[in-house]
């Protein structure tokens, strides 16, 4: 199975790593195979009743069979508490 991940922000994990970071962790993912698409603003996933890609604003459009999604973290503060 071939993997890509889109990011929007131009580095992984921006809110938990610093750019430095975020590059290295970038480096790792990609070293296991894992295409990294970061800066990259998704639009719209594409298809007629089945997924065939998704198009980024730029118009570039990424095949794919199966589209995963994840919007972001919220950290727990109960333990702080």
């Amino acid at each position: 199975m071939d993997v890509t991940v889109l990011h929007v922000m131009p580095t992984l994990m921006e809110r938990q790593l610093d750019p430095a970071a975020g590059y290295l962790l970038q480096k790792a993912v990609e070293a296991r195979g894992i295409k990294v698409m970061t800066k990259a603003n998704t639009k719209a996933i594409v298809g007629d009743g089945k997924v065939e890609g998704v198009e980024l604003m730029d118009g570039t459009i990424i095949p794919a069979t199966l589209v995963v999604m994840a919007v972001g973290i919220r950290p727990s503060t109960a333990l702080a508490k």
